[in-house]
């Protein structure tokens, strides 16, 4: 049983790793676009850097700010910038429904297959 427990342990880990995961849209659009879109942002600079943030602001004196939280932003060197790309929260909930059915018939198909050595075990 705390074999099971073990292996039922890690599924839920990995769920919870794979429900983060990002995908972003290839295209790409202005900073004046991303702030408009209020969604999350990965933007590449000249140097190669891939910074992420939750949305981009446009203030009233005509800089960009990007936020990682609600209280954290930062501003953005519109002269280093070379690419910027929008979340693509169809992709990215497709992805994430998919790997997590993906994993729980996995993990189900491997469980049922072994039951009889969690039902059984000496433990």
């Amino acid at each position: 049983m705390r074999r099971y427990l073990k292996v039922l342990a890690r599924f839920l880990a990995l769920l919870t790793l794979i429900q983060s995961c990002t995908v972003y849209k290839s295209a790409n659009v202005t900073l004046s676009e991303a702030a408009k879109s209020n969604l999350n942002v990965k933007i590449t600079t000249d140097s190669g850097k891939k910074v992420k943030f939750n949305k981009i602001e446009l203030s009233d004196d005509g800089k960009f700010y990007g936020f990682v939280s609600r209280t954290r932003k930062f501003w953005i060197n519109t002269n280093q910038v070379e690419k910027v790309q929008l979340l693509d929260k169809k992709t990215s909930d497709m992805v994430n429904i998919g790997l997590g059915i993906g994993l729980t018939l996995l993990i189900w198909g491997f469980v049922s297959n072994n039951a009889d050595s969690f039902i059984m075990s000496p433990d």
